[in-house]
């Protein structure tokens, strides 16, 4: 016998959670409604102000307006996180859920405004899914490492490479909000968060969140704690987040060992709806905020929705918590730019949106895209991950007691029928209505089946049900066990069409699918499930429902036996299954899995310095080009590997705690110090080193790689270069470097090699020969020869102009104007790389990644015209020149910065007349717009060195005063800025920028 209960991700997007109805004549449209996707449940969410019982405003709403309960239900109320624990308190904004029977959408919106303390109301919608270690099954993760399956090698996100550098941690939290994950799979039991401040099954809500018993997470689809797995969809995705590694079974995740919390608020049909993806998103904040659990990222394979503001609140809310939100782009082939697709396509700073590849590096053919909306790509076709066993649990009728059974024997009497051609809706075809059949049956004389021909027809959908009054429940004990069953037999096409068991409730309109089945049952089979408990009631109906896709036809199916008895829960031992799916869904989780890999090998990091890496680390592919944001596929190990991945992407960030530093030298007493960098810009003063006459900071870096700035230190009478080696606390140590000979100079600091340690460069002014200092873990340096200037070259910069990770010499002939790059590579040799030429007048200005492609730029400025233009670098270190902006003869340079946090910098002009200092706005497109930021006073010093002394992910600009008082000019979102002041400097000191 062979069987296939794969289901179709098409079908699953097509069933959502629940229907409403007031007779059961009504059944069958609400059926009907779901599968062309009209339904029209009205149900609303409400956001109610602080300091208000929600269930009294509700009592009082009803009362008030003479409305009767079961007309407006609470279908459930959770408070919004805030500062203060016990999550049940009033003193928290709640978001109160509720639905109708009898009201329009507009007349339940309108009603529901009338709630006292209400502060928003919209309507509540439909989401759905958007679907070397030892591990066996190691090489046919393509996605990982394809080198074993396609001959379009490095195709992947360079998974293996990445391995060796880390492999995951649990100290670092994944939310997955999603279907429910199978906590219990061999691949993922060892790598489940399980909640350090609830004591299980004690039945007490130990951590006072509201949620009783939350080990593993929470599930809003049933109201309780156990977000056990009734459908692949998020167990898929863990998998691929954090399969555990090494243990001989299955696969492996992008993390081997991780820590997998779960929200379950889509059903088993894939649907659920955004209040309860609200609660999820609010459950792990929450977490964050309020239990001091690490919660780093979440994943988000799901969509489908409108827009929602409270959806977007939640997610806002999350990001201010330092929590990414991981999106799939979506399944549609459609331009994201054009056809907003949500949650992906909420613009927030938080949510980084992930179209799929397929093994060629292409975009996947299902795949949403978009060049401004959505910001790279994965792996998503044909991914192998972790899925729950068929059957989680079974029930196993016992027959002690049968509460109702139909043997298809007694005529159809009790049974209404519909059939219609999906492509031809709400027309009945009495010719095609399920049937009794003489000819196979499971015993007696008859069962009940779709169609008595030798196929069944495409585009069909149809409706069997138990009418009214005829199945009476309301005497079985709620503990009581209680399984519905029936008989199979024949064959329907696999994956594409279906058939499904339901349960409604005649006197609430509530609609649950017990159980979905398709694939071939040479024999009669039996099929049994768990019936809810909230259907012990009077008034139940069952019913069968079938599907037919556009292609492929077989024999159908007959069932016979259709039983309700008491039974037995048998629950099977861990699940071991593995399943091919393809989906967004499939791509979102290796970057959510990259997130919590690249937050566990450096837990310094803040969530926007996650984000801005992973984006800038992408394999630029030319297929990707055009298609999203980065034009690249997600790359791990170039994620790792990067120099300030390994390091705080935060410039003068001395203790590495996120927050830039200042550093002051008394000019008296050459003593070092430290102000250093917080939250609240109330910086603290530190003394760090007392340096001497002939001891001056050259450079700055992380040479040991630790994570930590270090000082580079030039005796000028010795010639001898020492390192001040800092440490988490800003305590620096003097550390010998080496000796230099005589001519050679400290020019620059940058990791040429890539491997993560910064190095020293230096030149020898005799015979301009450049060598590169190499640092390593422990501190000590290795020379290494790269290249000899000609007489006419001079150094410029160290930047990476192809985006490799490997940090290349820009030089300038100043004979004839032609600027060349020593393109490094990782065994330390260089090729020389012609970029660009200047003009007589023409002047470098900075170098930067002007356009957050991942490729160092060059600004550039004519002296004579003062039009400024940028040198834009790719993959090759080709050049495009593109203009910026005209400079007017007041006007100069000040610096570059990135006051508003988008991740392309604003080039910082200061009025030399009057002293206004502006910002040109970079922005994706580069096209610039002029925002005024503030007036200097006389004399002031403005210095624009990329700082964010409050951490916040907007880059501030620094201002002394004549009178020696030192300021930040904040970054904001808007772009504008906000003075704020820090300290003030003694007579004998001064701002060193090393």
């Amino acid at each position: 016998m062979r069987k296939n209960y794969l289901r179709s991700s098409l079908l699953l997007s097509l069933l959502s959670v629940s229907a409403f109805a007031t007779t059961h004549s009504e059944v069958r449209q609400s059926l009907i409604d779901n599968m062309n996707n009209k339904n029209k449940k009205v149900q609303v969410i409400v956001r109610v102000k602080e300091g208000v019982n929600t269930n009294e405003a509700y009592k009082s709403f009803l009362n008030s307006n003479s409305i009767e309960e079961n007309s407006i239900e609470v279908v459930k109320s959770f408070p919004l996180v805030g500062a203060s624990l016990g999550t049940k308190s009033i003193d928290k904004k709640h978001i109160l859920v509720l639905k109708s029977t009898t009201l329009s959408e507009n007349e339940l919106l309108s009603k529901a405004k009338e709630i006292y303390g209400v502060e928003a109301v919209e309507l509540d919608q439909i989401v759905k899914i958007n679907t070397v270690p030892n591990d066996i099954r190691y090489p046919e993760l393509w996605g990982m490492e394809n080198n074993a399956i396609s001959s379009d090698i490095d195709t992947d996100i360079d998974a293996l490479e990445a391995w060796k550098i880390h492999r995951g941690s649990k100290n670092v939290v994944v939310g997955v909000i999603d279907t429910g994950v199978d906590y219990k799979h061999e691949d993922l039991v060892n790598n489940m968060w399980m909640n350090p401040n609830e004591i299980p099954n004690n039945n007490i809500d130990d951590d006072e969140n509201g949620y009783i018993d939350d080990i593993y997470g929470i599930d809003t689809v049933n109201g309780d704690s156990d977000p056990m797995a009734d459908d692949s969809h998020g167990t898929h995705v863990a998998g691929t987040i954090g399969a555990e590694g090494n243990n001989s079974v299955g696969v492996v995740g992008v993390n081997w060992t991780s820590s997998i919390a779960a929200c379950k608020f889509l059903d088993a049909a894939g649907a659920g709806e955004l209040s309860s993806a609200i609660e999820c998103v609010n459950y792990f904040t929450d977490l964050k905020v309020n239990r001091g659990i690490n919660i780093v990222v979440t994943n988000n394979s799901w969509g489908g929705a409108e827009f929602s503001q409270e959806l977007q609140n939640a997610i806002a809310l999350a990001g201010e918590s330092g929590i990414l939100f991981v999106a799939a782009a979506g399944n549609e082939n459609k331009d994201n730019d054009d056809t907003l697709s949500y949650p992906a396509s909420y613009n927030l700073n938080n949510i980084i949106s992930v179209a799929a590849t397929n093994i060629n590096d292409e975009r996947a053919s299902f795949s949403n895209y978009g060049v401004n909306s959505v910001d790279l790509a994965a792996p998503g076709e044909d991914i192998l991950s972790t899925v729950p066993n068929e059957v989680t649990s079974t029930c196993i009728p016992n027959n002690n007691e049968v509460l109702y059974s139909e043997r298809f024997e007694s005529g159809l009497e009790q049974w209404e029928f519909y059939t219609e051609n999906i492509f031809n809706p709400n027309v009945d075809l009495p010719n095609e209505h399920f049937m009794l059949d003489a000819n196979d049956f499971a015993s007696d004389a008859y069962s009940l089946t779709e169609t008595l021909a030798e196929t069944y027809n495409n585009n069909r959908f149809q409706i069997a049900t138990i009418k009214d009054d005829v199945i009476d429940l309301s005497n079985v004990s709620a503990d009581e066990t209680v399984c519905v069953s029936f008989e199979v037999k024949g064959e329907i096409e696999s994956s594409w069409d279906q058939m499904a068991l339901f349960v409604m409730d005649d006197n609430t309109g509530q609609l649950n699918i017990l159980s979905q089945i398709d694939g071939y049952y040479e024999d009669w089979t039996e099929v049994s499930v768990n019936l809810p408990s909230k259907y012990f009631m009077n008034n139940l109906n069952i019913g069968f429902f079938r599907f037919n896709d556009t292609n492929t036809v077989y024999g159908g199916y007959n069932i016979d036996n259709l039983k309700i008895s008491t039974g037995d829960i048998i629950v099977p031992s861990a699940s071991n299954s593995y399943a091919v799916l393809s989906g967004t869904s499939m791509a979102a989780p290796y970057v959510t899995g990259a997130v919590a890999l690249l937050a566990s090998a450096q837990e310094n990091l803040k969530m926007n310095q996650l984000k801005e890496i992973i984006l800038n680390t992408v394999d630029v592919v030319p297929a990707l080009n055009g298609i999203v944001a980065t034009g690249g596929r997600l790359n791990i190990h170039k994620m790792l590997q990067f120099e300030k991945s390994l390091q705080t992407k935060v410039k003068n960030d001395f203790n590495g705690d996120g927050y830039s530093d200042i550093l002051i030298k008394n000019v008296d007493n050459f003593g070092l110090s430290g102000w250093f960098g917080t939250e609240s810009i109330n910086l603290t003063s530190n003394f760090l080193k007392t340096l001497s006459v002939d001891r001056e900071v050259v450079e700055q870096g992380d040479i040991n790689g630790d994570g930590y700035l270090d000082l580079i230190i030039s005796n000028t009478s010795t010639n001898v270069l020492a390192m001040l080696k800092n440490t988490k606390d800003g305590m620096f140590e003097n550390v010998y470097l080496k000796g230099l000979s005589e001519g050679q100079k400290v020019i620059a600091v940058g990791d040429v090699n890539g491997d993560g340690y910064d190095d020293v460069l230096v030149q020898n002014m005799n015979n301009l020969r450049i060598n590169a200092l190499l640092g390593s873990a422990n501190g000590t340096v290795s020379t290494q020869y790269i290249k000899t200037l000609s007489e006419a070259q001079e150094f410029h910069s160290v930047m990476d102009v192809n985006g490799d990770g490997y940090d290349d010499v820009v030089v300038k002939n100043n004979n004839n104007g032609r600027v060349n790059a020593w393109i490094s590579y990782e065994d330390g040799h260089v090729q020389n790389k012609h970029l660009k030429t200047l003009s007589p007048e023409v002047e470098i200005v900075e170098s930067i990644d002007y356009n957050n492609d991942g490729y160092d730029d060059i600004i550039v400025k004519n002296n004579n015209n003062g039009r400024v233009n940028v040198w834009l670098s790719d993959a090759n270190a080709n050049i495009t020149n593109s203009y910026v902006k005209t400079l007017s003869s007041d006007l100069k340079i000040a610096g570059l910065s990135d006051i508003n946090g988008d991740g392309f910098p604003e080039i910082i002009v200061a009025n030399q007349v009057n002293n206004r200092v502006s910002a040109w706005i970079n922005s994706p497109m580069q096209r610039v717009s002029t925002q005024y930021l503030k007036t200097l006073s006389p004399e002031a010093r403005l210095i624009v060195d990329r700082n964010d002394v409050n951490g916040d992910g907007y880059e501030d600009i620094i201002m002394e005063s004549a009178t020696k008082r030192v300021s930040a000019w904040l970054g904001s979102p808007s772009g504008k800025v906000s003075n704020q002041y820090i300290k003030a400097l003694s007579e004998n000191q001064e701002i060193l920028l090393p």
